[in-house]
């Protein structure tokens, strides 16, 4: 991401940094694109946890705990080891969530930062996308009847909206 939102005229390597860059780099970009700058704010509450976790694999030799096999009377119970406080499976599934959302919101914003005059991207409502092809965005024209796209940060699950 940080390579291709530099191709497009904006930097956000400091959305990886430590929070003293990453402040700065911030304070810096809402000079110029406030609605990215709001939206990268919001995304550090998981992309910091999603960081520690790469550089704990990467810089510390960190691997999964194996699953437990608790026995519980008759049967036997299943423990999920935990990332970042929760259990893998869900940290993996919100993860992958927040980062699909990430890469198709911040690659929208900069593209449409370069669109023609009277250009814009739509985000095309649920009920009018394909089921086979669930395309979000199209080009369009700047209407009054229809605004652009504006980038927004949502927790909403990415796949179901």
């Amino acid at each position: 991401m940080q390579t291709l939102t530099k191709m497009l005229g904006t930097d956000i390597g400091f959305l990886f940094q430590k929070p003293a860059v990453f402040q700065a780099g911030i304070a810096n970009l809402a000079t110029s694109d406030s609605a990215l700058a709001d939206y990268l704010n919001s995304a550090r509450q998981w992309t910091e946890p999603l960081l520690n976790s790469r550089n704990a694999i990467e810089h510390s030799g960190w691997t999964l705990p194996k699953v437990k096999y608790v026995p519980k009377g008759k049967s036997v119970t299943i423990e999920e080891p935990h990332i970042s406080g929760q259990p893998a499976g869900a940290f993996a599934s919100l993860m992958f969530d927040r980062l699909s959302r990430f890469v198709e919101d911040v690659a929208i914003h900069c593209l449409q930062k370069r669109l023609a005059s009277g250009m814009c991207f739509r985000q095309i409502p649920i009920p009018e996308r394909e089921s086979e092809m669930p395309v979000r965005f199209q080009v369009a024209l700047i209407s009054t009847l229809q605004m652009n796209w504006q980038i927004q940060y949502s927790t909403a699950d990415f796949f179901s909206v």
